[in-house]
This record gives structure tokens, C-alpha cells and sequence, in this order.
């Protein structure tokens, strides 16, 4: 259970250092997880293929049983505000990661990527009943061990987690909560605005957990980008010819 992780998380960050940062490292039980941030917003939405935005890698697929939907459908449209009974909410059901603001703040005709509307994107529905300590959770299984993984992470909220498992272990987790180490308190707002183009490195892992809690926004997100490793010895290969270009270079450089 989060529950009880969630708090003690929060008090922890209070003392975390609120510089500019495009990297942080975070030890965990399988590591130090390499968090990075690398765009924001309109820059995040430019920086991916909208066209591929619901794809999977390759080797993966949802663990029976996930609570995940990919939106939109006819049954989870993306409401443009029509709605008399939801003047304000232009996503009734859930936010687009490539629209950029949630509620009027700000206008969403003219914040969200070119397109939005249709863009293909999976989500893990807050529950929207129950205790605070209810949650929804979608397990993304691979075929092989991974050691990286990239997505567009759109509205983060500060209870919007994703877990890296091994073994159907937690060898490390990142919340939403997590990006004010990043000193930029804009990543999360009440509700959650916008998207966050982020990766993670450093530890291996063979599935990821995604998870929604009651109290807080579901996960929204797309872009899912996680390469299979290199075995090793074609790393020592590429690192070999790698060094035979320098060696070759240099004695150009003599002759």
C-alpha cells in the first residue's frame, strides 16, 4: 500500500533542494534511478511523434487485469466544453497529455498541440468513489529486462505513481509529488496542467506499475519508450571500433 508511502514522501521533500535541475538521481532498493526532464508543455509535445503517441515498445503489453484505457473512444470522448453541465472541464473524462491546460486556466483553445483532441493516449482512471486510499493500477509487462524507459507524463499529479518492478518487485518508484525537486512547481498544479517529456535510467526492471489514487488525478500519459539494451557484447564491440576511429583520427592528425 501507497497510503502510508505517499506522507512520509511528502515530509521528506520539504528538505529537497529547490534548484533548477534537468537531472536528478534518486537511490533505490535496485539502484540509483536517473530521472530527467527534458521538455515542458508545447516544447514536449514538439519534441514527440503525435501519430505513434498510443503505441507500445515492442515486447510489451498490459497485464490482465490492468485498469487502462486508451482515449479517446465514444465512450470516453474528449468533452471541448459543450457540456452545460461541465461549462469549465474541456476533458470531462480525463486530460489529453498533448492539451494544455485543464479547467479555464489557461483557455483551452489555444494552449493545446495541434490536433489534441484526437490524439491516441492511455490513462489509469482515479477512482472516483471510496476512501482516499483507493486506487486503480495498469502493469505494463515486458518480454526482456530493460534498463530505460521515456514518456510524455501529461497533467502529473502529485499521486499519479509509476513503479519499476523486477521479478514482480519494486526495485524503484517516482511520483508526481517528485517533480518540485526539480524547483519548477509548474510541473504540478491543482488540477494537474500540461505535459512533462521525462525518462529514467539506472536501474533494470521487467515491467512498470502505473497508479491512480482516489484522493488524487488519474495518469494520463503516452509516448512509451523503452529500447532493449544492447547485449554486451556488442556494447564492447561499438566501444572497440569506437576506439579504433580515435586511434585512426590521431594518426592522421600526426601525418
Amino acid at each position: 500500500m501507497k497510503s502510508v508511502a505517499i506522507p512520509l514522501m511528502l515530509a521528506s521533500l520539504s528538505c529537497a533542494s529547490a534548484a533548477q535541475a534537468t537531472t536528478i538521481s534518486l537511490p533505490q532498493s535496485g539502484g540509483t534511478l536517473n530521472v530527467t526532464v527534458s521538455a515542458r508543455a508545447a516544447d514536449a509535445w514538439a519534441a514527440v511523434d503525435q501519430s505513434r503517441s498510443g503505441d507500445l515498445p515492442a515486447g510489451s503489453a498490459w497485464q490482465a487485469g490492468s485498469t487502462i484505457e486508451q482515449l479517446p473512444t465514444t465512450t470516453y470522448p474528449i468533452d471541448l466544453g459543450t457540456d452545460p453541465a461541465n461549462p469549465l472541464d474541456p476533458c470531462r473524462n480525463a486530460c489529453s497529455p498533448f492539451y494544455g491546460g485543464v479547467y479555464n486556466e489557461p483557455p483551452f483553445a489555444s494552449t493545446g498541440a495541434p490536433g489534441w483532441e484526437t490524439a491516441s493516449f492511455w490513462t489509469v482512471f482515479a477512482p472516483d468513489a471510496g476512501s482516499a486510499a483507493l486506487m486503480n493500477q495498469a502493469v505494463l509487462e515486458f518480454d526482456t529486462s530493460r534498463s530505460s524507459i521515456s514518456l510524455l507524463w501529461g497533467s502529473a499529479d502529485n499521486t499519479n505513481g509509476l513503479e519499476f518492478l523486477l521479478g514482480g518487485a519494486v526495485v524503484g518508484e517516482f511520483w508526481g509529488v517528485e517533480f518540485s525537486r526539480f524547483g519548477t512547481p509548474d510541473i504540478v498544479m491543482h488540477p494537474g496542467q500540461s505535459a512533462v517529456l521525462t525518462s529514467f535510467d539506472g536501474i533494470e526492471f521487467d515491467a512498470l506499475r502505473f497508479t491512480a489514487y482516489q484522493s488524487g488525478g488519474s495518469f494520463e500519459f503516452s509516448n512509451v519508450v523503452a529500447p532493449v539494451p544492447l547485449p554486451a557484447g556488442m556494447v564492447l564491440l561499438l566501444t572497440g571500433l569506437g576506439a579504433v576511429a580515435v586511434a585512426g583520427r590521431s594518426r592522421k592528425a600526426r601525418a
